[in-house]
């Protein structure tokens, strides 16, 4: 975390920090994927997927058109990419609809263990908090499914930003929306997350702390790097 004044609103990514969907992408797409006439291998859909990914949500700085969304360009974007790992499908719109369905569904999502105990433990400090996400609309529901995550005083999306992290532009929106809601300044912002570009470099370009989440790392607790989100206790006053 930066050095500089106490952070007084700390905006939490979503997926990877937060969230995980269970059962996991690659299984949920194998098995979609099998009943609409797919006969990819789990292997085969994890490798692609990974491949497309990388070029259906590049995400690069040097080229601000690769960071412009919308809620229409995300629904686009992963229609694109079902269609492309499942090319063989010939109901591939069907396909995308059922998958799209499927991640829109709170059940499918789950909190990290730590993530209940850790926010219950903000909350009782009095430290208010959000969620900054690269995501879309879908995300408003999912959270509002998970008790512990009901404290939660603003939830940004990239969709509803219309610029995907790590944009200045998707900070600019996040730091406007704590300013009207809490006359935060963004001096005192903290983003956590899991991606040290996204989460991390993108939010200290902008002025804000921020904290790396490193889940599974063997690393010890260090300055600016945690592993799990009870480790917070140790880096906030």
């Amino acid at each position: 975390m930066s050095t500089g004044a106490s952070p007084r609103f700390l905006f939490f990514d979503a997926v990877g920090t937060l969230l995980r969907p269970v059962p996991d992408v690659v299984t949920v797409y194998h098995q979609v994927g099998h009943a609409h006439g797919s006969r990819l291998t789990t292997a085969a859909i994890r490798d692609r997927f990974s491949q497309l990914y990388r070029v259906h949500f590049a995400r690069d700085s040097a080229n601000r058109e690769t960071l412009r969304t919308s809620e229409q360009h995300e629904r686009r974007r992963w229609q694109a990419l079902v269609q492309e790992l499942f090319a063989e499908v010939t109901a591939s719109d069907q396909l995308f609809s059922a998958l799209w369905e499927h991640f829109s569904q709170p059940r499918h999502w789950e909190l990290y263990p730590d993530v209940p105990s850790a926010i219950e433990w903000l909350n009782d400090r009095g430290f208010a908090w959000g969620i900054a996400s690269n995501f879309d609309r879908r995300l408003e529901s999912i959270v509002a499914d998970q008790p512990a995550l009901a404290a939660a005083q603003l939830v940004i999306t990239s969709a509803s930003a219309g610029w995907s992290k790590p944009a200045a532009e998707f900070y600019l929106q996040a730091a406007q929306a704590a300013a009207h809601r809490l006359g935060i300044a963004e001096p005192q912002l903290c983003m956590i997350g899991d991606n040290p570009t996204l989460d991390v470099a993108a939010a200290r370009a902008r002025g804000w702390q921020a904290i790396w989440l490193e889940r599974d790392q063997p690393a010890a607790l260090q300055e600016g790097r945690i592993q799990t989100l009870h480790d917070l206790q140790f880096l906030l006053p």
